[in-house]
C-alpha cells in the first residue's frame, strides 16, 4: 500500500507539474476577471483585445479566478509582475498599478496577438478557440527599467509594446529650460549669483542655450528650490532632468568653475586618443553641480533619479563618481557604428563612464523615411548596440524620430528591445512580417527589408 501511495504521489506530481490554467476552451471563457478599482480600464481594455481573437471576453461565467493584486514598488520596478497559481482553478497577478497593463499584454501574446503597427489597424488577431497558460510561476521585469520611449508615437502602440510614454523633459532632455525659466532668471536680480561668466564678464542668459554657473551656491539653492516645488504638487513623479541647454560654448568661465574644469583627468586625455572632435570639457563644474542637487533633493524624495547627458561640453567623464542615482544618458546613432572607429570610440566612451556612474542610458537618433527618401533599416547595428548598452547597465532608452510605416520593423524592434534586450533579432524580425502580412507573404515583405538593410 505504501508504494502503490508513492508512485501516486509521484504521477500526482508530474500531472501538478505539467498543469495548465484554462482560459478559452472550445470557444467559451473558461476564467474570469477580479481586479481592483483602479485598473478597471485595463482590464477592459484587454477584454476588448482578447475578444478580437477568441470572439469572447474572460467574463463572469468563467470557472477559473485571475486574480489581481495592485502593489507599490520602487520606481525601478515598476514594470515588473509576476504570475502564481495558489489553486489549481486561481491564478494571481502580482503587479504595480502601471504593470497590470504588462501583465495582460503578456497574456495576449500567449494568444498570439501582435502589434507590428501602430493605430486601429496595425494589429494582428489571430482567430483561436482554446488558450492555456502553463501553471508555473512567472516573473517578469523590463530589461531597460527606467524609461523605454520613442519620441511622437502613438500613446497607445506605446503601451501595447511595454513602452513607458513620459515627457522626456522630465528625465532625459534638456532639463535647464524648465528648472531655470528665461523668462524670470535674465532679470537683473540674478547676475552675480546665477548668470554665467564669459569672456570677463556676467552675460544676460540667451534662451535655450545659456548656462548658469554650475559652481555658485545661487544655481544649487534655485535648483534644489523649483525641484522639491515639483515634487510636492507632483507625488507621483520619480524623474528629474538636469540635462544642459543644447548651445556651444556658453558654460561659466568664472575662477571656480574654470579652476573645477581645469583638473587632470587621465580618462579624458586617454578618449582624447580618438580621432573624434571634442569642445571644451566641463564635466567636472557640472557634474560637481548635479552631486550636489541630487544628495539635497534626495534627502526629502529618496526614491528619485536624476538624468544628464554625455554631449557636447560634457561628453567626457569627470574624475570622480557620480551619485547612484544620478543617469548619463549617451546621445549617438546606432548607424554611425557601422564604422569601426567610431563604435570603438562610443564604446570607449560608456566605458570610461560606467567608473564614475552607476546608471547610463541611450538616446538614439532613429531616423528614417520622414527625413530620407529611402526606407532606412540598419537592423544589425541595432542589435550590437542595445545588447552592448545593456552589459553596461543602462536603463533608459528613448529614440528621437518620427513614425513612418514605410521603416517596417524598425520602431516596432526599438521597443521590443527596451523590453526584452536579449532577444533573438531573426526570430522577432519573422514574427513580425508573418503577423503583419501573414505567413505566404512574409517571406516576400523579408525580402525587401533586407535588400534596404544591405543598401545601407
Amino acid at each position: 500500500m505504501k508504494k502503490l501511495l508513492s508512485i501516486l504521489l509521484v504521477f500526482s506530481g508530474i500531472l501538478l507539474n505539467g498543469a495548465s490554467f484554462q482560459l478559452l476552451q472550445d470557444g467559451v471563457a473558461q476564467a474570469r476577471i477580479v481586479a481592483p478599482a483602479p485598473v478597471q480600464d485595463i482590464v477592459a481594455h484587454f477584454n476588448r483585445e482578447f475578444c478580437k481573437s477568441a470572439g469572447t471576453e474572460l467574463n463572469a461565467d468563467g470557472r477559473n479566478i485571475i486574480q489581481i493584486r495592485v502593489q507599490a514598488s520602487p520606481y525601478i520596478e515598476r514594470s515588473k509582475f509576476t504570475f502564481s497559481f495558489p489553486e489549481p482553478n486561481r491564478m494571481i497577478i502580482d503587479a504595480t498599478e502601471y504593470s497590470v497593463r504588462i501583465a495582460l499584454n503578456h497574456i495576449l501574446e500567449a494568444a498570439g496577438i501582435r502589434y507590428p503597427l501602430p493605430g486601429p489597424s496595425g494589429g494582428y488577431y489571430p482567430q483561436i478557440r482554446n488558450l492555456a497558460l502553463p501553471a508555473e510561476p512567472v516573473s517578469r521585469d523590463a530589461g531597460v527599467r527606467l524609461s523605454r520611449n520613442l519620441y511622437g508615437e502613438n500613446p497607445e502602440w506605446l503601451l501595447s509594446l511595454n513602452a513607458f510614454p513620459e515627457n522626456s523633459y522630465h528625465f532625459v532632455n534638456h532639463g535647464i529650460a524648465a528648472l531655470f525659466p528665461f523668462d524670470e532668471f535674465k532679470q537683473e536680480k540674478w547676475k552675480d549669483t546665477v548668470w554665467p561668466q564669459l569672456d570677463g564678464e556676467r552675460k544676460t542668459p540667451v534662451q535655450h542655450v545659456w548656462e548658469p554657473c554650475y559652481s555658485s551656491e545661487g544655481t544649487l539653492n534655485a535648483a534644489v528650490e523649483r525641484i522639491c516645488s515639483w515634487l510636492e504638487k507632483n507625488p507621483g513623479r520619480r524623474t528629474i532632468a538636469l540635462n544642459h541647454n543644447d548651445g556651444y560654448n556658453q558654460f561659466c568661465q568664472c575662477e571656480q568653475c574654470s579652476t573645477l574644469d581645469s583638473r587632470p583627468n587621465p580618462a579624458v586625455d586617454k578618449l582624447r586618443q580618438h580621432g573624434f572632435r571634442f569642445r571644451k570639457h566641463n564635466s567636472e563644474s557640472f557634474c560637481t553641480w548635479a552631486n550636489k542637487v541630487a544628495e539635497r533633493v534626495l534627502e526629502k524624495f529618496p526614491d528619485t533619479y536624476f538624468g544628464i547627458n554625455a554631449y557636447n561640453e560634457t561628453l567626457l567623464p569627470p574624475t570622480f563618481r557620480l551619485n547612484d542615482r544620478i543617469m548619463v544618458l549617451f546621445c549617438f546613432e546606432s548607424f554611425a557604428q557601422t564604422d569601426a572607429g567610431v563604435r570603438a570610440f562610443w564604446q570607449d566612451l560608456v566605458r570610461a563612464w560606467r567608473q564614475k556612474t552607476e546608471l547610463i542610458g541611450w538616446w538614439e537618433y532613429g531616423y528614417g523615411l520622414t527625413s530620407f527618401t529611402l526606407p532606412r533599416t540598419y537592423f544589425a547595428e541595432v542589435d550590437q548596440a542595445v545588447k552592448f548598452m545593456v552589459s553596461q547597465n543602462c536603463q533608459v532608452f528613448f529614440v528621437e524620430g518620427f513614425p513612418s510605416v514605410g521603416d517596417g520593423p524598425k520602431r516596432y524592434l526599438y521597443l521590443r528591445y527596451a523590453w526584452n534586450p536579449g532577444l533573438d533579432l531573426q526570430a522577432e524580425l519573422q514574427d513580425w512580417y508573418t503577423s503583419c502580412v501573414g505567413k505566404a507573404a512574409a517571406p516576400f515583405l523579408e525580402e525587401y527589408y533586407n535588400f534596404w538593410d544591405n543598401f545601407w
